[in-house]
C-alpha cells in the first residue's frame, strides 16, 4: 500500500481493529442492508478510488483527528458514530469526499 507510507498510525488505521474499523464496517452493513450487495460494491469502489488519488491524505485523516478531538462526551460511542455517519454520507452520495468536521458538528451540536 503506497498510501500513507511514512505514517504508520494512518497506514494501519483499518487493520488495528480500532473504532474506525468498526464504524466503517457498520456503514458497509447499512449500505448493504438498505440497498443490496451491488450498491455496497459500488461504495467500496468509490472508497478505493479515493485511496488511489495522488494526494497526500485521501481519507482526510488529519481532519478526522481534529474532528474526533471535538468530541468530548461518550467518546467511543460518538467517534464510532463519526466514522459511521461520515462513511454513510460519502457512500450514499450526500458528500463527494469524507467530511469529518461536518459530521462532528452534527454530533456535538456546533453550528
Amino acid at each position: 500500500m503506497k498510501t500513507y507510507p511514512d505514517d504508520s498510525n494512518k497506514r494501519y488505521i483499518l487493520s488495528s481493529g480500532s473504532i474506525f474499523l468498526i464504524g466503517l464496517a457498520a456503514s458497509c452493513g447499512y449500505v448493504r442492508n438498505r440497498n443490496n450487495m451491488k450498491m455496497l460494491e459500488g461504495a467500496l469502489e468509490k472508497l478505493l478510488t479515493e485511496l488511489e488519488k495522488p494526494v497526500e491524505d485521501p481519507f482526510r485523516l488529519e481532519e478526522y483527528q481534529s474532528a474526533s478531538e471535538q468530541i468530548t462526551s461518550a467518546r467511543r460511542r460518538n467517534i464510532r458514530r463519526l466514522v459511521y455517519e461520515t462513511f454513510n454520507r460519502f457512500f450514499m452520495g450526500y458528500s463527494t469526499r469524507l467530511e469529518w468536521m461536518d459530521t462532528a458538528k452534527m454530533i456535538v451540536g456546533i453550528n
